[in-house]
């Protein structure tokens, strides 16, 4: 573990010596052996807002109501959430927004927690998309001053980009099924969080906002320079806090959620659905629907990307994980018994590249041939 630390050490502080990112903070687990490190702007308890790698939790919690029986994967959305009740859908792809018919279906928790719902994303983009940027539902700049329940409504003003379980959109089905959560059990998302996953894993610096001389300072590149983002993300407790992006947390603590996960920690849960949670839930046409979203070989489970095939020498079938629009990147890999957790204070620079993440996992696996081929996991 010594070696694997002194590579990432190398490859990641040689970023932030050139200008490339302000800070960063990893963490690996393998074989059971962990380790961490930290630099530039960061150490080791530096919490950072993670983004995208919130969306898991959300899964987490979700089957552990559906193991309670309080909670069916087939359920439709309406129930909890009757702003769905009878959503319309664009009648073509490429159609004007006013241009709709019925959906055919209901949306169902298994669509939203496959990202199938029709919400949210289209690669490509669509006149759906254009909407939400200009009603401020669009990450990362979402309107601050709407709560779960006036979100919720604006979104369901929309029509769907596609009919139920015919397609994959990314995003917004999280932000539902954290409303969809806290309506079910009557309880805040902050406290599901706590009382299902912080608490029973340990997790000490994990959360929706911390005290600002904890956080690191989030970074988006501008004009070819790093420029900080304002106001500073997760010093205060958001209006809505959601499982979309909403989360901050140390490294160290991202990796205890990943390897759990990967172990099918009966903490989190049944492990039978924890399986089923990383293990690959589209069809090939629901694949090829997600386009640059998802990396070739890769499908989707429940909120995460889950790998189909073997990557030798990298990864093996049924690696999973994500990555966060701040710069993180989490995957862990029980074929190989790995698991890793990069975080950095610079934002994606698009939707499939990031600097840091490839020199990561090339340390991880000691791979010096690797530079410049695919990411472990998809970058957005």
């Amino acid at each position: 573990m010594d070696e694997v630390i002194t590579r990432i050490r190398t490859a990641l502080d040689r970023l932030v010596d050139e200008g490339t990112i302000p800070a960063w903070s990893a963490a690996v687990e393998i074989d059971a052996q962990v380790a961490t490190a930290a630099g530039g702007a960061a150490d080791e308890r530096t919490i950072f807002p993670v983004a995208s790698l919130s969306k898991a939790v959300a899964a987490v919690l979700a089957l552990q109501l559906v193991d309670s029986g309080e909670l069916g994967l087939d359920d439709p959305i309406s129930r909890w959430l009757p702003e769905f009740a009878e959503p319309m859908v664009l009648r073509e792809r490429g159609s004007a927004l006013d241009d709709v018919v019925a959906a055919t279906r209901p949306i169902t928790v298994r669509h939203l927690l496959t990202m199938t719902s029709g919400v949210g994303l289209p690669s490509g983009g669509s006149s759906v998309m254009q909407a939400m940027a200009e009603q401020g539902l669009m990450p990362p700049d979402v309107d601050a001053s709407l709560d779960a329940d006036r979100f919720v409504e604006r979104l369901a003003t929309l029509p769907l980009n596609h009919q139920p379980g015919e397609g994959w959109c990314y995003h917004h089905s999280t932000d539902l099924l954290t409303v969809l959560l806290t309506r079910l059990t009557g309880n805040g998302i902050g406290d599901l969080v706590q009382q299902r996953v912080a608490d029973p894993l340990g997790l000490t610096s994990w959360g929706f906002w911390a005290p600002a001389a904890r956080l690191a300072v989030s970074h988006h590149v501008d004009e070819g320079r790093l420029e900080p983002d304002e106001p500073l993300r997760g010093a205060s407790p958001p209006a809505f806090p959601s499982l979309s992006s909403g989360l901050v947390s140390t490294a160290r603590d991202q990796l205890t959620f990943w390897a759990a996960l990967g172990r099918d920690d009966a903490r989190l849960g049944d492990p039978s659905l924890l399986r089923e949670l990383r293990s690959n839930q589209l069809t090939a046409d629901q694949v090829a629907s997600a386009g640059y979203f998802l990396d070739d070989g890769d499908g989707w489970g429940f909120q995460v990307a889950v790998a189909t095939g073997d990557r030798p020498g990298r990864w093996r079938a049924g690696r999973f994980g994500w990555s966060g629009g701040t710069g993180g990147q989490a995957a862990s890999d029980p074929g190989t018994g790995i698991t890793g957790v990069v975080l950095t204070a610079r934002a994606m620079d698009d939707a499939s590249s990031h600097p840091a993440f490839e020199p990561f996992w090339d340390a991880v696996h000691g791979d010096s041939q690797s530079a410049g081929q695919a990411s472990p996991l998809p970058t957005t």
